[in-house]
């Protein structure tokens, strides 16, 4: 029998000593990723956005693992957790089928992104120790600007006005446009 043995040409293999936390992060916002291709404008702004993202979360920690794929002409997403019923993620002004990415990533510090006891905002289906869990990587999201007339489909008609990540914590009721949860596993 003759052994497979897999090469990587010119990646370095990191392995992980500690605890693995796993997050699902699913937005309205454009964060196609073109493989560094920023040829056209649209292509520049998908990728700018998705940089943004990606500079936020390296803020407190590395990701180790990133995927991210795109949902198109759905409805929008829900989410029960063990807070109880199915509660839409993005604000009430998303309605209708629509276009959504969601970025699967780890990170190998454990409790970067939590925080105990916070009072957070959250959604009614969220328990407080799932806010507690994503406060840091939802508020350091919260605010930052991001590039509009992309593929961010939808019948959100206010993207014109609201140029701005709005997470589930710190984002208003009708313009929220990111949510991000902690999982047990990708």
């Amino acid at each position: 029998m003759v052994a497979t043995k897999a090469t990587f040409q010119g990646a370095q293999v990191e392995n992980f000593s500690r605890n693995l936390e796993f997050f699902i992060l699913t937005t309205a916002i454009d964060i196609t990723d073109n493989g560094g291709d920023t040829s056209t404008p649209k292509k520049l702004g998908q990728a700018q956005n998705l940089n943004k993202f990606l500079q936020t979360i390296m803020l407190r920690c590395n990701p180790a693992i990133i995927s991210i794929a795109i949902t198109t002409s759905a409805a929008a997403p829900t989410y029960s957790g063990s807070g109880g019923s199915a509660q839409a993620i993005f604000g009430s002004g998303h309605s209708g089928t629509q276009s959504y990415w969601t970025m699967k990533f780890c990170i190998d510090y454990p409790g970067a992104f939590s925080h105990a006891s916070t009072g957070a905002v959250k959604l009614t289906n969220v328990t407080q120790a799932e806010a507690d869990a994503v406060y840091h990587i939802a508020t350091d999201l919260s605010g930052i600007a991001i590039n509009i007339g992309l593929d961010e489909a939808g019948s959100y008609p206010d993207w014109a006005t609201n140029k701005s990540i709005s997470t589930t914590q710190t984002g208003s009721a009708v313009h929220r446009n990111t949510f991000i949860s902690k999982t047990d596993i990708l």
